[in-house]
């Protein structure tokens, strides 16, 4: 709350936070911290409006509150229940992360947010009707700078991955399938390849045929074969493996 403190102290007055205001604001992110089926009021989420409003240097605390709202259901449906705020919190989280005055902190907490997405049914929709635009902007981010960043956006990924499995979507796998590849053959994070993979094996339980015509082009085999033997990530050489044999 300090930083919050201080960067309302520099905003016009329509975009500070008055004491009042910064104390309710505590109560929001001790209850979203504690308990995820809490309820909150719309004068409680307006609060987190105001701080993403903010100008771009100072994003982080609205982002980071807005990541951990997300996962509570009555938060989450004040921002995506309604079809125009919800694209228009969308859009302007893709701003964020990949507009030209994009800082990378940011954007890191930008692609945990879309990721945490994933775990509210209201969002499903959204999430779902943006990924041709989602993926090719995520896949553009690598290598990513950070390894957190990499991670985040495998995630985001395999969570559509997981999504086309739930809805046996087939529309979306070739998608799917080459933006893992993309991860598993950049200079990524074992984490961030892990997810890949088994974002690959999630696709191959929804339509082995479609995933094996996806990746052939892209020679997938040659690319999973240098991971079965990738000491420090025994679960990634076992996925990579097991996807092999499935492909074969």
């Amino acid at each position: 709350m300090g930083k919050i403190k201080e960067f309302s102290a520099t905003m016009i007055e329509e975009k500070k936070l008055q004491e009042w205001q910064m104390i309710q604001l505590r109560d929001v992110c001790v209850r979203l911290s504690a308990d995820p089926m809490a309820l909150f009021s719309g004068d409680d989420m307006h609060l987190i409006h105001i701080l993403l409003g903010w100008p771009n240097d100072q994003l982080l605390p609205g982002l980071d509150i807005l990541r951990v709202a997300i996962l509570n259901s009555s938060a989450s449906s004040y921002f995506f229940s309604s079809p125009d705020s919800g694209e228009g919190l969308f859009k302007q989280l893709l701003e964020y992360a990949f507009g030209t005055t994009t800082d990378s902190k940011n954007q890191l907490l930008v692609l945990r947010c879309i990721a945490n997405m994933f775990a509210q049914p209201q969002c499903l929709s959204l999430v779902d009707l943006k990924r041709p635009m989602v993926l090719p902007e995520i896949v553009r981010l690598l290598p990513a700078s950070t390894k957190l960043s990499q991670i985040a956006v495998a995630t985001i990924i395999q969570n559509y991955c997981h999504y086309c499995y739930c809805k046996n979507y087939v529309d979306g796998i070739s998608d799917c399938v080459q933006a893992c590849i993309k991860i598993l053959q950049t200079n990524t994070d074992t984490e961030a390849k892990f997810r890949a993979a088994v974002g690959i094996g999630t696709l191959i339980s929804t339509d082995r045929s479609l995933v094996k015509r996806s990746a052939r082009p892209l020679d997938i085999l040659s690319i999973l074969e240098p991971l079965c033997n990738v000491v420090e990530s025994p679960k990634l050489s076992q996925c990579a493996e097991l996807i092999i044999q499935a492909l074969k």
